[in-house]
């Protein structure tokens, strides 16, 4: 055996049986799925997600503003009490899906200050 020989990756099988190396078509079929994920993402598209003076445009177009706010809220300093805006309307639902080229702003209530307010 050639030691630069690419070896298949093993796959996974329900318990009692053997694992067993993948057939070249399952390979294939394993590349274009991820072709496929990659141009979906890629077709979604940029968000635009601001809070106060902070900005960024991100691809989470697909993502839900329960996702932004998880995974940019430290980033962009977002606070429990914004509510969420998509396009100038207010969103109550966090489980809004973002479309691409959208723009989601988290504001807060104006004059409300720090969290003892």
């Amino acid at each position: 055996m050639d030691l630069f020989q690419k070896k298949a990756p093993r796959v996974a099988t329900p318990l009692g049986k053997a694992p067993t190396a993948a057939t070249p078509q399952e390979e294939t079929q394993t590349e274009v799925k991820k072709d496929v994920n990659d141009d979906i993402q890629k077709a979604l598209g940029r968000v635009k997600v601001s809070h106060g003076s902070q900005e960024m445009e991100v691809d989470v177009a697909g993502k839900t503003i329960a996702y932004v706010r998880e995974n940019l809220g430290t980033i962009l300093n977002v606070t429990i009490d914004a509510k969420a805006w998509i396009d100038g309307k207010v969103v109550d639902d966090e489980n809004t899906i973002l479309l691409a080229n959208s723009s989601l702003e988290f504001i807060k209530a104006s004059g409300v200050k720090g969290i003892l307010s």
